[in-house]
């Protein structure tokens, strides 16, 4: 009896052991998704501060680079991104995408003012990093008339 009881408890213990692998296993993989989003953001708000046009379009969809290379200089001859802040980071329910929001503080450069806004951008996990939805209204937005008029 106390040999059953033995072998039911390692079982009962091996099945749990086994459980919170397969746990941590998912859990480790959304730790490493979620430090990779982390460094895609700072590369990317550090690139806007920057004006670094090259490293601004790596977290750019491959479809969208062509328009986003001519629609960031216009942007930066109209603005400098002076201070950025990531005030929420909202993961999906599957992990591959996240709603960022975004304090920016920029500069008209014809101008004394400065101007904050909060910017909502849409992140998907894709090949290994993080990508910018180009086509969100809020990333339109932002870029103003430097694009052109989008779907989104």
């Amino acid at each position: 009896m106390r040999v059953r009881r033995g072998l039911a408890a390692v079982l009962i213990l091996g099945t749990a052991l086994a459980c919170a692998g397969a746990a941590c296993s998912r859990s480790s993989g959304w730790t490493s998704r979620w430090d990779t989003l982390q460094q895609d953001l700072s590369r990317f708000h550090l690139a806007l501060l920057m004006r670094d046009a090259p490293a601004l379009l790596r977290q750019v969809p491959l479809e969208a680079r062509a328009e986003w290379s001519d629609a960031l200089p216009c942007f930066f001859r109209r603005y400098r991104v002076v201070d950025y802040r990531i005030q929420e980071i909202t993961p999906g329910d599957k992990g591959e995408d996240a709603v960022v929001v975004v304090w920016v503080m920029r500069h008209p450069v014809d101008s004394l003012n400065t101007l904050e806004s909060i910017w909502s951008q849409r992140w998907t996990h894709q090949g290994g990093g993080w990508l910018l939805d180009t086509e969100s209204e809020s990333t339109r937005r932002f870029l103003g008339d430097c694009l052109p008029p989008g779907e989104g």
